[in-house]
């Protein structure tokens, strides 16, 4: 697959990180040491209390980067993420992003000031943008994907 691109697929910076246990053939979700600091025992300190394994966050993406195979997963259809969640800068009860398909809700001044809409207000209803057509994200409609 050298020099192919990635395509229908929606990536984020938590992927990689169970993408690369995976090529590496390690164990996904395996928390806690196996085996206890300067010995050879087996660290047994968490096996009856449900700590062993928990699942992390992000995707697999090793088959559609390997193979090209795209699942609801990953896919610019279906993936769901939330790019962004701020209380702390926000005029309003929350600002933040969510991107769901091919679809992205924006509340309040998410990336910066939304000077080109509205003359800079901050959007406390929020806008919902369809990026299949309006990769800009300039136009504040819901239209057919």
């Amino acid at each position: 697959r050298k020099g192919e691109v990635l395509k229908d697929s929606i990536v984020h910076i938590t992927d990689w990180y169970p993408t690369i246990l995976t090529a590496a053939g390690i164990e996904m979700n395996h928390i806690k040491s196996r085996k206890l600091h300067n010995t050879n025992d087996e660290d047994m300190r968490f096996e009856k209390n449900g700590v062993g394994k928990i699942n992390i966050d992000g995707k697999n993406i090793w088959n559609a980067i390997q193979f090209g195979e795209t699942n609801d997963e990953i896919s610019t259809d279906s993936r769901e993420l939330l790019l962004d969640l701020n209380s702390k800068w926000c005029e309003f009860s929350s600002c933040g992003t969510l991107r769901i398909g091919k679809y992205k809700f924006m509340r309040g001044s998410n990336m910066g000031t939304n000077t080109w809409y509205d003359n800079g207000d901050q959007w406390e209803n929020g806008r919902i943008f369809a990026t299949c057509v309006d990769e800009t994200e300039f136009k504040d409609k819901i239209l057919g994907c």
